[in-house]
Parts: C-alpha cells; structure tokens; sequence
C-alpha cells in the first residue's frame, strides 16, 4: 500500500470513528485516489478499492491484517482451551494408575527374553553345521 493511500484510509477511518454511522445517511464513505476510489463501510469497517474497467466499475476487498490476525489469535486460543481441557481429563484418567511392573514380571520377561536369544543360537549353530562353538 503506498503512503497515499496509507493517509487516504487512515483519514477515513479517522472520520469514520468521529462521524456516528446512524447520523450519516450513507452506510458508504467514498475517497478519491488515483485510478478510482476507496470504499469504506461504515457499519462494517471494510474497505474496497474500486477502480473502472472499460466503463464498468469495479471494487475488489483490501485486507484487514489487524481484523486477520484478531481472527486467528481467536481461534488459537479457543483451540488452546480445547487441548488444556483435553491434558486436564488425560490427567485425571492417568494419575495414579500408571504402575511399574514388579520383580515377578521383570523375571518373567527376562526368561522369555533368555529363551528366546537360546533358540536363536542354536539355529544360528545348525546353519553353520554345529562346527562353532564361540557363537
């Protein structure tokens, strides 16, 4: 945006907030720049630059980066409600039911585990012919 039009629409936006909506008969304030015009809304905010296009006038919608990110920092915060909420009944399911295996379980595992790793050599073994004993 150049700085004329940065002036222009901080200039109808100065006489938007100063001149109530209800007391002006128009719901639209219009500026001339250069090539055409600048729209502002004055119930909405809006604001639209609207040029000619081979007799046929045109307006296409400038962004609102304050009104975009007030937008979106809305919505992060509602999601970050949603996933505090959602840690807080994970919490509640969890706590106190997380229990460590105890030495019988260990023991048991660790036989299965020595099993295992026996078979294993032993197949090892009969693929080489039973010759090596330092597998």
């Amino acid at each position: 945006m150049t700085l004329r039009k940065l002036v222009v629409v901080s200039m109808l936006a100065i006489a938007a907030a100063i001149t109530p909506a209800a007391a002006d008969s128009s719901r639209y304030v219009l500026q001339r720049i250069d090539g055409g015009l600048i729209r502002m809304d004055t119930a909405t905010g809006a604001l639209s630059q609207c040029s000619p296009d081979n007799g046929t006038w045109s307006c296409r919608s400038l962004s609102d980066s304050g009104r975009d990110l007030k937008d979106e920092i809305a919505a992060l915060k509602a999601e970050n409600s949603k996933l505090k909420a959602r840690v807080a009944e994970l919490e509640k399911i969890t706590s106190g039911h997380f229990n460590l295996p105890s030495d019988t379980d260990l023991n048991r595992l660790m036989g299965m585990f020595e099993t295992m790793v026996r078979r294993f050599m032993e197949f090892a073994r009969s693929l080489d012919g039973g010759n090596r004993q330092d597998i």
